[in-house]
């Protein structure tokens, strides 16, 4: 699942809750308002996906456009076939010794279903977003 949010138009209200925090792959907070005026690419990944290459892509992305204006968000998930069954730390030696991956991942997160995190819950449920134009 990729979404590019519009993460400076977000307001925070009681209805739009979640504080747009999240936990990075080393288990730091990571706060959404860190995004604000940037172009964001939320990507769900899993390091036994048949799509596991796409590291490689987002690689290239972030290096090519990568920085101060673009910044890539790669959320691990184990829901799809459990393709993602490391932990963190696991999942973070993957992704840099097979593919340089350099961009920001976040935690290992579940995408659907009762245990699903804020911020897919955000990104999945319009009523969740409030937006000002």
């Amino acid at each position: 699942m990729m979404t590019n949010i519009p993460v400076n138009k977000i307001i925070k209200s009681e209805k739009n809750k979640l504080a747009h925090l999240a936990k990075d792959i080393k288990g730091e907070s990571f706060s959404f308002d860190n995004l604000r005026r940037k172009k964001v690419l939320i990507v769900n990944t899993a390091s036994e996906c048949g799509l596991t290459p796409q590291y490689e892509n987002l690689q290239e992305l972030h290096d090519l456009l990568g920085g101060e204006d673009f910044i890539i968000l790669g959320f691990p998930s184990n829901d799809f076939g459990a393709q993602e069954p490391g932990t963190e730390t696991e999942i973070q030696s993957f992704c840099h010794k097979n593919y340089g991956v350099t961009f920001k991942m976040m935690s290992k997160v579940s995408v659907k279903g009762t245990e699903i995190s804020d911020v897919y819950n955000w990104l999945t449920n319009k009523e969740l977003k409030v937006w000002r134009f």
